[in-house]
């Protein structure tokens, strides 16, 4: 059970810090990108789209899941989903 909570924690930890909003990662990016532009609007802009494209990357993924059979990767999946939703 602890070794499960552990990973599981892990992988919430990896996925804080992808690049895009609203995630932490995508403050970074955001900054980064006002620091090389010098403009914050464009900053916001890149990382929001970053954002949008992590959206459809994690809502492929819980689709590829529900290909699967077991019950586990169903609920995964639907959780996959609402991630998904929310980071659009």
């Amino acid at each position: 059970m602890g070794s499960r909570l552990a990973c599981t924690n892990g992988r919430v930890g990896l996925y804080h810090v992808c690049p895009g909003l609203p995630v932490g990662g995508g403050q970074l990016l955001r900054a980064a990108s006002w620091r090389l532009a010098g403009n914050p609007r464009a900053g916001t802009i890149g990382a929001g789209w970053a954002g949008r494209v992590i959206a459809l990357l994690t809502a492929a993924f819980a689709l590829a899941l529900t290909m699967s059979a077991t019950t586990d990767a169903s609920l995964s999946a639907l959780w996959g989903l609402a991630v998904a939703v929310m980071l659009w």
